[in-house]
């Protein structure tokens, strides 16, 4: 009889505690499962949103325009941005460069509302995000019309204005010469954004408009540019920035624009060291387990060193127990985890009442779903946990003699 069968009978011997052994790696794997398919789906959302509505895969900007955000930073924005868009699009690598022209703004009627308004290329808008796709209700911003003072608002800004299509309101704006102007724009189309925080703010308007609010003649707040293969993005970035003044231009990756990107990175580190305790405290139960198995067997482990088996193999036996435990509640545990995750990404996760006043550009609600390289690395992790919580103490305890092994019986 092989030392892995012997292990794997032992496993048995005493069902109740074995499976509390499994039980309790299993809890382990399931709320780390979740906590990982959670964090990755924030992040998937996050890079969607940026890519999308904040920064494209690179964005462009006057490098002052940053140092004066919360203040007045229209002075600071990107001159004569066809010139720059035409330098830029000629980049190997680039698909779609789009200048528009954001614009902190408030509404001129009692209430003194502020959203923002966002000037838009209408010639690059749908090649950018595909624009027609967010529309819910009325019309989109047509080519052609630019003349036409007509704006396409966000669904939750719409609900909190109580204004609809067909409806008016006036924004009054900051200029680039710290001055003050306003317009009236009409609704002609409503739009759904992912992103809570640009759900509730955004009136989208041509970008003559924009720059005729701002006074910016000619000019951008920023340049937002898509590349063709992602994994380019660090070149690219790195020949936008050397075909630009980098004295006046500031270049970003999408990933360096928010700052929660650096949170989810953080939280990600931080539920690895979490996964490492909750494995721990899991292992704790084999630890437990395995102990109390090699105190009721002292006869056993005196026979058996008796009769000539090693101590190294004895203590294999004791091992490999451990192992077995750990591996049946790690695989019920993500299983489940895995199954509870699916679910998930077909209901989705609602944190809509949770992040509720809060500014992050992920979206409400969730889709976890799972990730091969994630299972198959939290499987390893809480293999090796818990083989190293038991292989120590399993050591020192079945190295005793024999002869003091029967004695004690």
């Amino acid at each position: 009889m092989t030392i892995v069968t012997l292990a794997w009978r032992n496993v048995w011997r005493n069902k109740k505690r074995s499976i509390l052994s499994f039980s309790s790696v299993a809890c382990s794997c399931i709320v780390i499962t979740l906590l990982f398919g959670l964090i990755t789906a924030m992040s998937e959302d996050l890079e969607t949103n940026l890519k999308t509505h904040v920064s494209g895969d690179i964005r462009v900007r006057n490098k002052q325009f940053q140092e004066h955000e919360h203040l007045n930073p229209l002075p600071y924005f990107v001159p004569n941005r066809n010139e720059i868009r035409s330098v830029i699009e000629n980049i190997d690598g680039v698909t779609v460069v789009f200048p528009r022209i954001v614009l902190p703004v408030v509404l001129l009627q009692d209430s003194q509302e502020g959203f923002v308004i966002e000037g838009v290329d209408l010639t690059r808008n749908e090649k950018f995000r595909d624009f027609s796709s967010l529309l819910i209700e009325g019309n989109s911003l047509a080519e052609g019309f630019e003349d036409s003072l007509e704006g396409v608002i966000a669904e939750g800004l719409a609900r909190k204005l109580q204004v609809g299509v067909g409806d008016t309101i006036t924004a009054l704006s900051g200029t680039v010469y710290r001055s003050s102007n306003a317009m009236t724009f009409t609704i002609v189309g409503i739009a759904w954004f992912s992103s809570p925080e640009i759900n509730q703010t955004r009136l989208i308007v041509p970008i003559s408009h924009a720059e005729r609010l701002s006074m910016m003649t000619g000019g951008a707040t920023e340049l937002l540019i898509n590349v063709e293969n992602e994994k380019n993005i660090d070149q690219v970035t790195g020949l936008v920035t050397s075909s630009l003044d980098p004295m006046l231009f500031e270049v970003q990756k999408w990933d360096e624009v928010s700052s929660t990107s650096v949170m989810l990175n953080f939280a990600a580190f931080t539920y690895t060291i979490i996964a490492f305790v909750f494995f721990l405290l899991g292992s704790v139960a084999i630890v437990n387990t395995v102990v109390m198995s090699i105190f009721e067997r002292k006869l056993e482990i005196g026979l058996l060193g008796s009769l000539g088996m090693r101590t190294k193999k004895i203590r294999n036996i004791f091992f490999l127990e451990s192992i077995f435990i750990s591996v049946i509640g790690s695989c019920i545990g993500l299983l489940l985890g895995v199954i509870m995750i699916m679910v998930l990404s077909i209901t989705g996760l609602n944190l809509g009442g949770q992040m509720q006043g809060m500014s992050f550009e992920f979206g409400n609600v969730l889709y976890p779903r799972p990730n091969l390289v994630v299972i198959l690395g939290l499987f390893l992790y809480s293999l090796s946990v818990s083989a190293l919580a038991t292989y120590i103490p399993t050591r020192k305890i079945v190295n005793m003699q024999p002869v003091d092994a029967l004695r004690e019986e």
